[in-house]
C-alpha cells in the first residue's frame, strides 16, 4: 500500500501554537504603544503652545514698531480636548492686534488631557505675554494648570515661561 500524502495545509495544533505567539507579542506590546501615542500627543500640545508663542511674540513687536501700543496679551490653554477647546489668544487693549494674531495663529487644538503631577486632572492655564521695551516676557502666574504640566514635560517651553508665584 502505497499512499502518498497530500498535505496542503497546516494543523491544528500549528495554528493554535501561533496564535498564542501572537496573542503574548500583543500583550507585551500594547502598553508600549500607547506610551508612544501619549507621548506623542504631548509633545505635539508642546508644539502647539510654542508656536502660539512665536506668534504671539512676533506679532506684538512687530505691531508695536508700527506704533501700536499693545503692552500684554493674555494666551489661554484647555487642559481637555475637544472640538471647542483650542488655544485662545485675548488682548484686551487692542482687538486689531488680537485679530491680527488670530489670523497668523491659525487654530491650535490640544489633543489630550493633562494631568498635573498630584495626579488631579490640569485646569485650564493662562499664559500671560508682556511687551516691556521691546522684549517679550511670558509669564505663567497659576499652578496645577495643564501649562505647569507641559513645563514638567518639556524643559524647553519650561525655559520659555516665566513662572511667577503670585503673592496673596
Amino acid at each position: 500500500m502505497n499512499k502518498k500524502m497530500n498535505n496542503k495545509g497546516f494543523s491544528l495544533v500549528e495554528l493554535i501554537i501561533v496564535i498564542a505567539i501572537m496573542a503574548v507579542l500583543v500583550g507585551v506590546l500594547a502598553p508600549a504603544y500607547t506610551r508612544y501615542i501619549e507621548n506623542a500627543r504631548k509633545s505635539r500640545d508642546v508644539s502647539a503652545v510654542d508656536s502660539v508663542l512665536t506668534v504671539v511674540e512676533t506679532s506684538l513687536v512687530d505691531y508695536n514698531a508700527r506704533g501700536g501700543s499693545a503692552t500684554e496679551v493674555t494666551i489661554t490653554v484647555p487642559h481637555t480636548a475637544s472640538a471647542t477647546n483650542t488655544i485662545s489668544v485675548e488682548c484686551t487693549v487692542d482687538s486689531d492686534l488680537e485679530a491680527e494674531i488670530a489670523a497668523v495663529m491659525g487654530t491650535y487644538a490640544i489633543a489630550g488631557d493633562w494631568e498635573v503631577t498630584s495626579g488631579t486632572n490640569a485646569a485650564d492655564g493662562t499664559i500671560t505675554a508682556t511687551v516691556n521695551n521691546g522684549s517679550v516676557t511670558f509669564n505663567n502666574a497659576a499652578t496645577n494648570t495643564v501649562v505647569t504640566a507641559m513645563e514638567t514635560y518639556s524643559a524647553a517651553l519650561s525655559g520659555r515661561i516665566d513662572n511667577v508665584v503670585a503673592t496673596p
